[in-house]
């Protein structure tokens, strides 16, 4: 298929179809601004849609354009074919891995598009976050108690660019969980006590871990930065998938069971695990589709700000952003005041304390 460069698909087309690249390279187009190259032959695309499509249960649009070049020769792969692929291992581990690269390609350049942004763009960003943890925490109140005066408020704040924006910006660290039913040791797994180190940071991934029970600590430069304690937590999978070395040190809180699966006998733990490699697949996929969104969010930023008038004073270049957030503020006082509700009361108070902290 060569002589020229032909789109294979653009961005936010039908997704039906994967592709695997015989020969040649590929570019990959998030917008106008933002791309990368792939050349590696047999590399799968094409293939992170087909599996969010089939586990959300509706279509996913293609999250960029994918352009081949000259004396470029790719092979198409139809959906369900997709699905009787991933089953076996060989397969299976080459389309995480893909789907790895591309992630690792897309996160290069969302962290780029990150330091590129201004005062004004960061608090976008918060804002969006603010509002979109706003909005679900009025959902997750309907659905528990199905008030239906929740229910106008929290679709049409559902339903906002402000809360798309806000859920894509807020999904940079989701874990892939894979949950395993019995919290025994077995052949895969390994305790660990109180203060034992999982993995250090630098050292080659060459396994991964899924958390069985018990709590982690997770350190970067010996700098606590978070705590993993969710069952079914994998940890690890980017590096032993693309070989990389760690960015985090692991260190067990308390004693912990977890799930030790080294390179060596990955292939073993999929054949035990028949879903494994799919779920990996799937949950890199997800971070692909959000962290696409966070780019293109932060380049229209990044644009429409270069647009502005910056000679206008502060107060009549608010951010709109802060505007619709503090339009839903009021609007769940309202509901306060009118029917004395003390977590309303708690939420108008911590979407206030969150603002504040947003402008130190």
């Amino acid at each position: 298929m060569g002589g020229q460069d032909i789109y294979i698909y653009l961005r936010n087309g039908e997704t039906d179809i994967a592709y695997m690249l015989k020969k040649g390279s590929i570019t990959v187009e998030l917008n106008a601004h933002d791309s990368f190259e792939i050349e590696d032959d047999n590399f799968i695309f094409g293939t992170p849609e087909i599996l969010l499509s089939e586990s959300d249960g509706f279509n996913h649009f293609r999250n960029f354009s994918v352009k081949a070049h000259p004396d470029t020769d790719y092979v198409r792969i139809p959906a369900k074919t997709v699905f009787q692929m991933i089953s076996s291992y060989k397969v299976g581990f080459a389309m995480a891995k893909a789907i790895a690269e591309i992630l690792v390609n897309v996160n290069t350049i969302l962290t780029k598009k990150k330091n590129e942004v201004g005062e004004k763009e960061r608090l976008t960003q918060e804002y969006c976050k603010i509002f979109a943890w706003a909005a679900d925490a009025v959902a997750t109140h309907y659905q528990k108690k199905r008030f239906p005066w929740l229910e106008p408020i929290c679709n049409n704040a559902r339903a906002s660019l402000t809360y798309a924006k806000g859920s894509a910006f807020s999904s940079f660290d989701q874990k892939t969980k894979f949950e395993i039913a019995s919290t025994e040791v077995d052949e895969f797994s390994k305790v660990f006590p109180p203060g034992a180190t999982i993995c250090n940071q630098g050292d080659m991934g060459d396994e991964l871990y899924i958390l069985k029970a018990g709590k982690l600590k997770v350190l970067i430069d010996d700098t606590p930065i978070a705590e993993i304690e969710d069952p079914g937590s994998v940890i690890g999978e980017m590096a032993l998938l693309l070989g990389q070395v760690r960015n985090a040190t692991i260190k067990a809180v308390e004693e912990a069971i977890l799930t030790v699966v080294k390179k060596s006998n990955l292939k073993d733990f999929a054949t035990a695990n028949p879903d494994f490699l799919k779920t990996i697949s799937t949950d890199l996929s997800r971070r692909v589709t959000h962290n696409c969104a966070v780019v293109n969010d932060l380049d229209e930023i990044i644009e429409s700000s270069k647009m502005e008038d910056n000679s206008l004073p502060s107060a009549l270049r608010e951010n709109k952003y802060k505007e619709e957030l503090k339009d839903l503020k009021d609007s769940i006082k309202k509901l306060y005041e009118k029917y004395d509700m003390e977590w309303l009361y708690d939420l108008v108070s911590d979407i206030t304390e969150k603002m504040l902290d947003v402008r130190k």
